[in-house]
């Protein structure tokens, strides 16, 4: 079914493809190399793109609530393969380099708004 406008609707997948939610977990897998860029195919709103994420830097953040953490930081992004010049991103993520992955902080730009920051504040193992 499709989520736009509940009609049913057949289009190709791509082989190995994910959607968005699943595109975390997957990510949280993968190994972070300093200047690497992992790419996998993502299904979403009927659409297939290449998630982009590129290891952009590694940086120590000292404030979050499990201690410092070596943080590995990341630029995702949705590349379209039917408009391959569009590579805007707008969102910088901070995950732990441990092998929990965790996204510890976020930053987004907002068009007219300016900015977001949204960081981790409390963190549970149950």
């Amino acid at each position: 079914h499709s989520r736009i406008n509940g009609s049913r609707k057949t289009f190709k997948f791509e082989p190995g493809s994910v959607d968005a939610i699943s595109a975390v977990y997957k990510f949280r897998f993968q190994p972070l190399k300093e200047g690497a860029e992992i790419k996998f195919p993502v299904t979403w709103d009927e659409e297939n793109y290449d998630l982009r994420i590129p290891i952009v830097d590694k940086e120590l953040l000292e404030n979050s609530p499990i201690g410092a953490q070596q943080t590995v930081k990341v630029r995702p992004y949705m590349h379209d393969t039917n408009n391959p010049d569009i590579k805007a991103s707008r969102v910088m993520i901070w995950v732990s380099s441990n092998s929990d992955r965790i996204p510890l902080r976020m930053k987004t730009q907002v068009p007219i708004a300016g900015s977001v920051n949204a960081v981790l504040t409390e963190y549970r193992i149950q």
